[in-house]
This record gives C-alpha cells, sequence and structure tokens, in this order.
C-alpha cells in the first residue's frame, strides 16, 4: 500500500508505462502512476534508485543537453530570448500588483537566470537573487546573485524574501512537504510565493506521460 506525499491518504494504481527501449536514458524504464483516493493528487512514485538516478540524469542529460542546444530561440529553462519572454510578460503580469522596485525576490530553479535578467531590464528591480541545483546552469549563468543549492535547503536566512517564484518547479519535486516548509521559512509575512504548474487537463496524448523528469 503506498501512502499520498500530500495528506497521508491511501492512494491507488493509476496508470503503468513501460518505457524500456524508448531511450537511453539514465532514468526508470517503468512508470508507475499512483492516485491519492482522498486529495486526489496524481504522482509517479520513484524507488530510492530512481530518486538517485534522477539527480544523474539532470546532470549528464537534461542540463548538458540545453545548455550544447543550437536553437538559441527555443524556450529552454532560463532562457532569455523572443519566445521565451512571452512567458515571461504573462508571469509579469501576475505577479506586477504585489511587488515594488525594492521588493526581496527570489527565483527557484532559476537555470540561467532569465526571469532575474527579464526583470532588471523590465524596471531595474534592484534585490533579484536565483537558486539552481545544477552547477552547470550556475557556472553558465555567471551571476554572483544566483547561488548553487536545491529546494530543500534554501541557502538563505529567515524571511528574506518578499517574493518567491516557483514556475515549472513542483513537478519535479520528490517531497512537496519539505520543499514548501523550507519555502515558508525564506518568505517574509506577508510575502507572496507564485507557483506554476503544467496543466493536468491538457495530458491527452501518451507522450505526456512519458516526461518521466515529470514526477
Amino acid at each position: 500500500m503506498s501512502y499520498c506525499p500530500i495528506c497521508d491518504s491511501y492512494t491507488e494504481h493509476f496508470k503503468y508505462l513501460n518505457c524500456e527501449g524508448f531511450d537511453n536514458s539514465y532514468l526508470y524504464k517503468d512508470i508507475s502512476i499512483k492516485k491519492c483516493r482522498s486529495c486526489g493528487h496524481i504522482y509517479n512514485e520513484l524507488t530510492d534508485i530512481e530518486l538517485k538516478n534522477l539527480k544523474r540524469y539532470y546532470e549528464e542529460e537534461y542540463a548538458p543537453s540545453n545548455l550544447s542546444s543550437k536553437d538559441k530561440n527555443g524556450d529552454r529553462p532560463g532562457s532569455y530570448n523572443i519566445h521565451s519572454v512571452v512567458r515571461y510578460e504573462q508571469l509579469y503580469k501576475f505577479i506586477l500588483p504585489y511587488i515594488k522596485e525594492d521588493s526581496r525576490i527570489l527565483d527557484v530553479g532559476c537555470a540561467l537566470g532569465g526571469f532575474l535578467k527579464f526583470l532588471k531590464n523590465k524596471r531595474n528591480y534592484k534585490k533579484l537573487y536565483g537558486i539552481e541545483p545544477i552547477k552547470a546552469y550556475v557556472d553558465e549563468a555567471k551571476n554572483e546573485n544566483i547561488k548553487l543549492g536545491n529546494i530543500y535547503s534554501i541557502p538563505f536566512e529567515d524571511n528574506s524574501f518578499d517574493v518567491i517564484i516557483l514556475d515549472q518547479v513542483l513537478e519535479h519535486l520528490s517531497n512537496l512537504k519539505l520543499a514548501m516548509k523550507e519555502i515558508r521559512r525564506v518568505l517574509d509575512k506577508g510575502g507572496l510565493c507564485y507557483i506554476g504548474v503544467p496543466d493536468s487537463e491538457r495530458y491527452h496524448d501518451i507522450y505526456w506521460y512519458i516526461i518521466p523528469e515529470h514526477i
């Protein structure tokens, strides 16, 4: 019997996919999707070995593939180009009523820091920070305000930020409770946490279920 990582209720089998031979990735060959009977949370149940391979996948496949891409106009993690700016504009319009030029803003999982660059160019926001768990992205970003770190242990003091951005992050996490506990720790009283995740109602085609990094 499995238990929901959100509410600790019993879960039931929802969908099983065998991806063996689909590619040569470090990632798991089987995808076992569970659904919580109580809160309805749907997730990919991973073993400890699969979680270790997931980390290896990000460092040795995911990041190198994105960083070496010749498509400079693709909306890739932390990119800053004509396509990514369209998405940043949508995010910005949502948070604009809640931020000031001196707001302390943290972008979690910022990759190359494209959204931070967008904010600086938009209105010269002065207190912009990011954390990124993949060293290759941090090195490539060359920004002293982008720190190497992950959401489970954010390298900042309590109540450090007025706004925290979690854009396309939560679907990559195995421990949502610990992640949100850490977000609460570094978010100041009265602060805003923006969360953007994929729309599960639009997962119609089978290949959407074979995005293995989406837990």
